[in-house]
């Protein structure tokens, strides 16, 4: 197609009205999919967080998700099932009913139904949409309005029709109502693709009537389900940052006011420029090798095939919520954070599929016309070249993400939560920090394990008994407050983030008890066997996602330690883990490096057994763990001043600190305090402008941050 022809718009199909068989087909393919990867029981993410808000009627946290709140409930009280499969079978229905509207999107670019099955199929599969869709999340909802909305946008730049308008106004209002800041992100978007229809637009809206027609709409429906949260005061159990009882603090509540110490950390252009090159990363890993060189081709391709509205809106699209997104974005980057951006741009890579569909188009219009003249019309009419193209395709995305997203045996967080419930004694109170807590509230309050354990959140965040009012993000007030219930509390009391109480602690590992029979001060290390019954279920796994592998981490550095350090434990059950501590599998030797790296011990033959039984594609702060830990064992016992073996000292760090350039990456911190050391000023203020955190709490690397700052 010529240049010129993009000037021109193809009239609107008839929508879905000839397709309903179509998009039926496409649903239950991608739907069954999901059911059959859905993990069975609660897992770590938000999930924990929605299933039990869902479960009892109460808003999602921060900014709330109003109108999946109000679809949750149901779904978490369904007959026969739990609420875990419960939310994730809604997820997984918003998710294919996501997929049945890209086809009818594809349709109306390419106008056949082949290319409309690739376009679904591709991005139902894909990598992160795919992760969404089993998992009970509120962005596989995003994505089904948001789709909507630009399918009603292309349908009414196409025909003008003003119910395609008025269906917009809704969709877009819901959308609002369902994850705000991803919406307006893209929102620019739909109007460059509204743009051919300009003129007919702003005569629909200078009659006064109509627009107020479509204010209301639109208000209506992003309106009514913020005003829904101001329902939802009952008695609860739960509510997050207290009941939403006035205008103020419901405001505050979707402003994600609660959230602030965690969107505005110290980031520097550094931290923005790794979520940049990750998302470079993601969006090359979402369809696999096969599908990829189409889905590039495909950008290059849209500006001889479709309208320049079009091929504007779609590029939008991608960079709305992903580079655009970045500038905004304002947390340290971080493996962990990194799996909290991963799902974000979950709309742009929707795009990804339709590029592919078009380079797929473009290359079967090329094997058709080189068939012979004499069978190339029927052919052309059985669409042979596309559809084998698609039988290729579809299934190299598929299995590709397959390993990745097939979670139904994922147990992880359930077996995490319920072993640690019933490692407390009998009426024990327990406070909780943080969210990888979030699967014991689950297990306690929605499951009934443990129901002789109360369970208190030190934050104030999500559990409605708090004894902080109100909640606070001020670490030293929540101390003061946790001290405060110590102190008054006669049950057995349990902790897992440390803080001043005066009284004795016996640590267990992967969490303390309060030992009011002990003096302040003492603190002892007991190794109990149930929980090394997490010793097996906490094995990496490279297809693990972030939170998975985050907890992992600390149960493998936490059990280690016990193994290490306990004064109370079995002699055959020390024996035991630290024999295969030293010679057991890369994950075993992981735990041991981080507690003797943390101890400033010297493992080199640990180190080099760990290399040698790395599995591929293991994680880069492993790799950097393992690079820090060499660089400590290369300086001599006593330390050294030798020029040559601090230059290869200070060489090792570098290395560690590029294997995971982040601020919590250890090597960062050490290789600053060596900088300042040695006095070497440019070295330092590189580093430190890069990562501004590391070292926030190291005395010598502050006190050089000042000199160079005044100097």
């Amino acid at each position: 197609m010529t240049n010129a022809a993009n000037t021109q718009y193809r009239p609107a199909s008839s929508g879905a009205g000839g397709h309903r068989w179509h998009m039926f087909a496409v649903f239950a393919a991608v739907f069954v999919v999901y059911l059959l990867t859905a993990p069975h029981v609660i897992t770590f993410e938000d999930a924990p967080l929605f299933n039990i808000n869902c479960y009892f009627g109460q808003p999602s946290h921060p900014p709330g998700y109003p109108l999946y709140s109000l679809l949750c409930y149901p779904f978490a009280h369904l007959p026969f099932v739990s609420s875990v499969i419960g939310g994730n079978l809604l997820s997984a229905l918003f998710a294919a009913a996501a997929c049945a509207v890209l086809y009818l999107i594809a349709v109306e670019l390419t106008g056949h139904a082949v290319y409309g099955y690739l376009a679904a199929l591709a991005y139902g599969f894909s990598k992160v949409f795919w992760s969404q869709a089993i998992i009970q999340e509120v962005y596989a909802m995003h994505t089904f309005l948001f789709l909507l909305m630009f399918l009603q946008a292309l349908l009414y730049a196409r025909g003008a029709n003003p119910l395609h308008l008025k269906r917009l106004a809704v969709v877009f209002g819901l959308g609002i109502a369902t994850h705000w800041p991803l919406t307006l992100l893209a929102a620019p978007a739909l109007l460059v693709l509204l743009a051919p229809a300009s003129q007919k637009l702003a005569a629909f809206a200078r009659k006064l009537k109509n627009l107020a027609g479509l204010a209301g709409l639109f208000a209506a429906a992003a309106l009514l389900p913020y005003l829904y949260l101001l329902t939802t005061n009952l008695p609860s159990p739960v509510n997050f940052n207290g009941p939403l009882d006035s205008f103020d603090k419901l405001f505050a509540y979707v402003a994600r006011a609660s959230y602030a110490d965690v969107d505005n950390q110290m980031v520097s252009w550094f931290d923005k420029a790794m979520y940049a090159k990750f998302l470079l990363q993601q969006t090359g890993a979402q369809y696999g090798a096969v599908f990829l060189p189409f889905a590039a081709a495909g950008f290059f391709l849209q500006w001889r095939r479709w309208h320049w509205s079009v091929c504007w809106s779609l590029i939008g699209v991608y960079l709305s919520a992903t580079f655009v997104l970045v500038l905004f974005l304002n947390f340290g980057y971080n493996a962990l954070f990194e799996g909290v951006f991963s799902v974000y741009p979950i709309v742009a890579y929707s795009v990804l599929a339709l590029w592919g569909v078009l380079a797929v188009e473009w290359l079967a219009g090329h094997l058709q016309r080189a068939w012979p003249h004499a069978v190339r019309e029927s052919i052309r009419r059985m669409r042979l070249p596309a559809v084998l193209l698609t039988t290729i395709l579809v299934p190299s995305v598929t299995w590709s993400n397959w390993e990745a997203n097939d979670r139904s045996h994922d147990r992880f967080a359930f077996d995490y939560a319920r072993t640690i419930l019933e490692s407390f004694e009998e009426n024990s109170v327990v406070l909780l920090h943080n969210d990888f807590q979030m699967p014991l509230i689950q297990l306690n309050l929605v499951e009934g394990v443990r129901g002789d354990v109360t369970l208190y959140d030190i934050k104030g965040l999500l559990l409605a008994n708090r004894y902080l009012i109100p909640p606070t993000g001020h670490i030293e007030t929540q101390d003061r407050s946790a001290a405060f219930f110590v102190k008054h509390t006669h049950k057995p009391i349990y902790y897992f983030r440390d803080f001043e109480h005066g009284y004795g602690v016996e640590d267990f590992g992967l969490y303390r008890k309060v030992r009011k029979d002990w003096p302040d001060g003492r603190r002892e290390q007991t190794a109990l066997p149930q929980l090394f019954e997490l010793w097996d279920s906490a094995e990496g796994d490279v297809h693990d996602t972030p939170f998975d592998a985050w907890v992992k981490r600390g149960v493998r550095s936490s059990l280690a330690q016990l193994v290490m350090e306990a004064q109370d434990i079995d002699a055959t059950l020390q024996h035991t883990y630290q024999k295969r501590m030293g010679s057991g599998s890369y994950y075993d030797l992981m735990g041991l490096i981080d507690y003797i790296t943390a101890k400033g011990g010297r493992l080199i033959g640990l180190i080099e057994k760990a290399e040698e039984r790395a599995p591929a594609g293991v994680a880069a702060k492993d790799r950097a763990t393992l690079l820090y830990a060499r660089a400590l064992a290369s300086i001599p016992a006593g330390g050294t001043t030798a020029p040559a073996a601090l230059n290869q000292f200070i060489g090792q760090l570098q290395q560690a600190v590029a294997a995971y350039p982040s601020s919590d990456n250890p090597a960062v911190r050490r290789l600053l305090q060596a900088y300042a050391q040695m006095n070497a000023r440019s070295e330092f203020a590189s580093l430190h402008e890069r990562y501004p955190a590391a070292g926030a709490n190291d005395a010598v690397v502050q006190a050089f941050a000042k000199q160079i700052g005044g100097g």
